[in-house]
């Protein structure tokens, strides 16, 4: 809707006639020339008024609407709120309705320009007209004409580029929680996602439980949920949990240490915990402790380079308590012909639990409170090829333990008890006289699993009366 402005007079003027006047001046009251000064007058006639209202002068200056044929000759300018016009003679304007939208606008300012009905524009609220910050963790919003680039909540989601979470100070970022990630640990520092590893203390990947299971990742322990066997130590998963078993390095299933003893598990070795001697491989158990059922041939030094004068042959006590030597002899047994060619008594007398009895040359030192027996008589003509330890008691000899340590000895004659082997198991051959220098060790100290080449091994320190050296 238009609205038209025409200024009209300010006040009428007298039509006058050259020839006569039917009227005098007398006959004017109040409010009569507009021209004249005197009593009753309205103006006096030198209206110099500028005032053009709104967009514009029209009038002549006086107050009178400025004449006209055509608009052109009407002062001022049209524009999107007002246009002028000529009409009736004189100058005036049309008012574009309030609220009409101008053709130029400002994007985005939460505003759009309008006409206010008079001419002049004014800013009219527009919501719709949001900014924008170019941030994905923001929201642009107006509130009744105001902008604002508010932060969304920590942990929206956003897409810039490859990442997927708003922080609080409004970046797009990875991950800000562990949950945002594949391999569920995030960066606290760089906001990004740790790679999947089986050290990071977390379920992920093909993990079957923390850091176990899977085809990546070791297997688990007892207890850990596990989908397939090979998912646990044990070997075994039942109702997606690892059950104990005897290989899973855990003292479970009623053993009496790690993966032995019980009644599910293999027996025992020596230095393992155990409940009865049933638990031991040994059959000997005391103190909870399984130990050696009877002393054994610990370490042999002999003169394999022909320069070492300290030769020695070591007996060990791992039995757990004190072992009567009465009656206890150590043969060295000659490849050549299979028979000792020295017999060394050992008793009387008592090996203390956990002691060594060192036979040996002059020159061999053992330490207290280890026994020596000095010979010069076992390593003449050269080194033996092997030694035994045997009981002579003459209701019941028997063979304690042998090493043929060059594997020319199988078998040999020894007094009363005939012929037997002094291999257990397979023969050791790991002793060299030509190329080494060194000794025969029982590895571990103590041990014997009656498997000569699972027990020995060769070594570069001779010990006499001490732990062996591997």
């Amino acid at each position: 809707m238009k609205i038209r402005a025409v200024l009209l007079l300010g006040s009428l003027s007298l039509v006058s006639f050259a020839a006569c006047s039917i009227y005098d001046s007398s006959l004017l009251g109040a409010g009569g020339s507009t021209g004249a000064s005197g009593p009753g007058a309205t103006s006096t006639g030198t209206d110099t008024s500028t005032s053009s209202g709104i967009g514009g002068d029209t009038s002549t200056g006086t107050g009178i609407p400025m004449p006209c044929v055509t608009v052109s000759e009407c002062p001022g300018m049209d524009t999107e709120c007002q246009t002028r016009t000529c009409n009736g003679g004189t100058c005036g304007f049309d008012f574009a309705a309030d609220g009409k939208a101008l053709a130029a606008q400002t994007a985005k300012d939460c505003v759009t320009a309008v006409c206010n009905g008079a001419g002049a524009t004014r800013p009219n609220p527009d919501d719709a007209d949001k900014p924008t910050d170019a941030n994905d963790c923001t929201i642009d919003t107006c509130t009744a004409g105001v902008a604002a680039n508010t932060p969304k909540p920590v942990g929206d989601p956003c897409t810039t580029g490859s990442a997927m979470k708003c922080t609080a100070d409004s970046m797009c970022v990875e991950c800000v929680v562990n949950t945002d990630c594949g391999s569920m640990v995030c960066d606290p520092l760089t906001n990004k996602c740790a790679p999947i590893d089986c050290g990071d203390k977390v379920k992920n990947g093909v993990e079957t439980d923390i850091d176990c299971g899977g085809i990546t990742c070791p297997r688990c322990p007892t207890g850990k949920a596990c989908k397939v066997s090979t998912d646990c130590v044990g070997g075994a998963c039942t109702g997606s949990v690892c059950v104990p078993t005897c290989v899973d390095g855990l003292e479970n299933n009623g053993e009496t240490d790690v993966d032995c003893g019980g009644a599910n598990c293999t027996k025992c070795s020596i230095g393992s915990k155990c409940a009865g001697n049933a638990d031991c491989l040994t059959g000997n158990c005391k103190g909870d402790v399984c130990y050696q059922s009877h002393l054994v041939i610990n370490e042999i030094d002999y003169d394999q380079m022909g320069t070492d004068a300290n030769e020695f042959v070591e007996i060990y006590n791992g039995t757990g308590g004190p072992v009567s030597l009465t009656n206890l002899a150590l043969l060295f047994i000659d490849g050549s012909s299979s028979v000792s060619y020295l017999s060394i008594n050992l008793g009387p007398g008592t090996l203390l639990a956990g002691n060594y009895l060192v036979v040996g040359s002059a020159t061999v030192i053992v330490p207290a409170p280890g026994i020596k027996i000095t010979t010069t008589m076992a390593f003449q003509n050269g080194a033996p090829d092997g030694v035994a330890l045997v009981d002579s008691t003459a209701s019941q000899p028997s063979l304690i333990d042998a090493l043929s340590y060059e594997g020319s000895i199988t078998l040999a004659t020894i007094p009363g008890l005939g012929m037997v082997s002094l291999v257990e198991g397979t023969a050791f051959t790991g002793a060299d006289s030509n190329t080494k220098s060194g000794s025969l060790s029982r590895l571990p100290s103590g041990a014997d699993t009656n498997n000569a080449v699972m027990d020995w091994a060769f070594s570069n320190t001779p010990t006499p009366g001490a732990p062996n050296v591997p």
